[in-house]
């Protein structure tokens, strides 16, 4: 049995076009698009996780904010405290 070769011509503003190359111009759009969108996911995620890094900073900022009003509170505290002993 011979093979049949599956190529369809058809003719548009006299350029022949094959249905072959048609679907590899297919292929070709759908991998592209794909790569695309994964890159778009990608960069989306890369955005959320630097906007999550930034809220973490400033927590960590607003902690250690925290932590020292507290030292200066209580230190303050400790030094009235021995202030009025001493007299």
């Amino acid at each position: 049995m011979e093979k049949m070769d599956s190529t369809v011509e058809v003719f548009s503003n006299d350029d022949v076009i094959t249905i072959s190359n048609v679907n590899k111009e297919l292929v070709s759009a759908r991998m592209t698009s794909a790569f695309l969108l994964e890159e778009a996911v990608i960069s989306n995620d890369d955005v959320i996780i630097a906007d999550w890094k930034k809220l973490i900073q400033r927590r960590e900022v607003a902690d250690e904010d925290r932590t020292v009003m507290m030292t200066s509170a209580v230190m303050s505290s400790q030094s009235a405290v021995d202030k009025k002993r001493k007299s």
